[in-house]
C-alpha cells in the first residue's frame, strides 16, 4: 500500500521540501461529502504525490472515504495530511518551498486606496533604492528612480502576467518575492486583499510596516456581513503588530476610526494616524489643489518634521493616500537621519510622481470647450462618493468653472456581488451629480436589466442605457461649456462584458472627441 497519512504539518511540509516536490504534484481538496463523491476529484487525488484536505464537518463519510483511498493500489507514493486550515498549510508550504526568501516588505489594505497608495510608496522608497517592486492590482512592477533626471518609471517584471488576482495567491505570491529578491529588489509594496486575508495568502510574508487606507463596506458577496469585513482587515493588523513591535499606520479621518484605534488599543498596539484631523500624527495641514501641500509630522522617531510639495492635480484622497505611505515609512526601521533625508527627496521629487492610471484621471477637454471628463475605477460608495466630493472641489478651485457647471457621471455595478451598494451607489450619485447615466458594468451571470433596476430605485431621475459605449457617447454629447463628465467603475482597462471583450472607457473618450475635432 503507497497511501500514507501524515497527521503533523510540519512533517508534510519537510516531507515536500525534502523530497524537492514542486506545486504542480501537491493537490488542495477541500474536502465536502459532495466533492468526496467526485470521480473527477478522486481521479486528481490518486495522480497527486501530496493531498491536502480540508478538515471535514462530516466525520463518518469522511472516514469512509479515507478508507477508500486507502484501499486503492496506487502505483506512486500519496501522501495525505488533512489541515485544520488548508488555506494556511497553502501558504506555510508555498514559503518554504522558497525558502521564505522575499524583499522587505510593505503591505497596504482597505477598501479603497490600496493601489495609489503601494504604488506612491513604491516610487518614494525608490528616490533612496533605485528600484522597488510592486506587487497589486496593476500586476507585478518595477519603480525605478532616475535622479540624474528627476524622473520616475515604472516597467513590467514579467513578460506575461502571472495573476488576475489583486493579491495572488500563495504559490504565486511566494514565486514573486523569490524572483523579485532574485533580481536584486530590496524593497516591494504589496496590495492586500480582504480575500487575500480571509485565505491565508500573506500568512507567511513578513512585513516592515502595514497601512490601514479605510474600510467601508463591500464584498459582502464573499464575507457576508459589514461586521466580518471588518473583523477580516482587523485580523490582518493583530498579526502584524503580535508578531513585531511595529506601528500600524492609519487615516484619522475614516468613518470607522473609533473601532479601529478600540481594536489598538485593547491589543496595547502601536499606531500612526494621518488625516486633515489636526491631532493626526501626520497632518494635512494645508491642501490646495495646484498649489503647495504641507504635511506636519509630528514625533518623528522624537522629532517634529514639516513637509511641503506641490502636485498640481492630485485630489486630497490622492494626498491621504502619500501621507499614509509617509507614515509607513516611519513604522519602518529607519534611522531618524536617514528617514528625514529619505522624506526631503522623497517630497522634492512627489511633482514628478507616476500617479495610477485611471484613477481620477482626466482623459480630455472637449473639443471647442472648457468640460472635462474624468475616469476613475470607483466602484464602492465610499469611492463614489469620495471621487464626486473631489470633483466638486475642483470646480470650485478651479477658475475655469462655477456655480453653473454640471457634473454628469456615468456608473453601473457589477453582476454577482454585493448587491446591497447598488442602491447605496445610486443614492449617492443622485445627490452629488446633476446628471446620472446608469449603464451595464460586468454583469456576470445577472440580468442587465435588473442591476440598472436596482441602481434606480434611489436614483429616480436617472438614465439607463444598457450599453456603456453609447451611454459614455451620450454623457460626452451632454457636456456643454465648463461642465465634467465622470466615467466612473472600469478606469482606463479594457473589461468584458457579457463575454464580450470592449475598450476602455478611456479611449471610448477619446474616440468621441476626435471625432467632435474632426466633424
Amino acid at each position: 500500500m503507497n497511501t500514507h497519512i501524515i497527521c503533523d504539518e510540519e512533517e508534510i511540509i519537510a516531507t515536500i521540501k525534502n523530497n524537492g516536490s514542486t506545486y504542480d504534484s501537491i493537490y488542495f481538496f477541500q474536502y465536502s461529502t459532495e466533492e468526496s463523491r467526485n470521480n473527477e476529484a478522486f481521479e486528481r487525488i490518486l495522480a497527486s504525490q501530496y493531498v491536502i484536505i480540508s478538515n471535514p464537518l462530516n466525520i463518518i463519510e469522511f472516514e469512509k472515504f479515507i478508507n477508500k483511498l486507502m484501499n486503492i493500489d496506487v502505483l506512486n507514493e500519496i501522501f495525505i495530511y488533512i489541515s485544520k486550515n488548508i488555506y494556511e498549510t497553502k501558504s506555510k508550504i508555498a514559503a518554504c518551498l522558497h525558502n521564505h526568501i522575499q524583499p522587505k516588505m510593505f503591505g497596504v489594505t482597505g477598501t479603497d486606496g490600496k493601489t495609489s497608495t503601494c504604488i506612491f510608496l513604491a516610487q518614494i522608497l525608490a528616490t533612496k533604492f533605485l528600484k522597488v517592486g510592486y506587487i497589486g492590482s496593476i500586476g507585478v512592477k518595477i519603480f525605478e528612480f532616475h535622479p540624474e533626471i528627476s524622473k520616475f518609471t515604472m516597467q513590467d517584471f514579467y513578460e506575461n502576467d502571472v495573476s488576475s488576482l489583486t493579491t495572488p495567491d500563495a504559490f504565486t505570491l511566494h514565486k514573486i518575492l523569490y524572483d523579485l529578491s532574485a533580481s536584486g529588489i530590496q524593497y516591494a509594496t504589496l496590495e492586500v486583499s480582504s480575500h487575500a486575508i480571509a485565505q491565508s495568502r500573506v500568512n507567511e510574508v513578513v512585513f516592515e510596516a502595514i497601512g490601514l487606507t479605510n474600510v467601508t463596506s463591500d464584498h459582502l458577496d464573499y464575507h457576508h456581513t459589514v461586521e466580518e469585513y471588518f473583523a477580516t482587515k482587523a485580523s490582518f493588523l493583530k498579526t502584524f503588530v503580535k508578531n513585531t513591535d511595529r506601528c500600524v499606520v492609519f487615516s484619522r479621518d475614516i468613518e470607522c476610526y473609533p473601532e479601529i484605534l478600540q481594536f489598538l488599543r485593547a491589543d496595547k498596539s502601536r499606531y500612526i494616524t494621518y488625516g486633515q484631523n489636526e491631532e493626526s500624527d501626520i497632518t494635512i495641514e494645508e491642501f490646495h489643489i495646484g498649489k503647495d501641500v504641507i504635511f506636519n509630522i509630528k514625533n518623528v522617531k522624537s522629532h517634529n518634521h514639516v513637509v511641503h510639495f506641490t502636485h498640481h492635480f492630485l485630489p486630497l484622497f490622492q494626498i491621504r493616500n502619500i501621507a499614509c505611505a509617509f507614515g509607513m515609512l516611519i513604522s519602518a526601521f529607519f534611522k531618524h537621519d536617514e528617514l528625514i533625508e529619505l522624506i526631503n527627496v522623497a517630497a522634492k521629487n512627489i511633482q514628478n510622481i507616476i500617479v495610477p492610471s485611471g484613477r481620477y484621471e482626466v482623459i480630455c477637454t472637449k473639443h471647442d470647450t472648457n468640460s472635462v471628463v474624468i475616469v476613475d475605477y470607483a466602484h464602492t460608495a465610499n469611492a463614489m462618493l469620495t471621487l464626486l466630493l473631489e470633483v466638486k472641489n475642483f470646480i470650485m478651485c478651479d477658475s475655469n468653472f462655477n456655480e453653473n457647471s454640471k457634473v454628469i457621471i456615468v456608473f453601473g455595478c457589477g453582476g454577482d456581488r454585493d448587491r446591497m451598494k447598488r442602491s447605496v451607489i445610486g443614492r449617492v450619485c443622485h445627490e452629488h451629480a446633476d446628471i446620472c447615466i446608469i449603464t451595464d458594468d460586468n454583469p456576470r451571470s445577472e440580468k442587465p436589466d435588473d442591476i440598472r433596476r436596482e441602481i434606480m430605485t434611489s436614483c429616480v431621475n436617472g438614465i439607463s442605457i444598457a450599453d456603456r459605449q453609447e451611454a459614455i457617447k451620450y454623457g460626452f454629447e451632454l457636456l456643454g461649456k465648463n461642465d465634467i463628465l465622470v466615467i466612473a467603475g472600469q478606469g482606463c482597462d479594457e473589461y468584458k462584458i457579457n463575454n464580450k471583450l470592449v475598450t476602455s472607457d478611456a479611449e471610448e473618450v477619446l474616440k468621441c472627441n476626435n471625432m467632435l475635432r474632426d466633424s
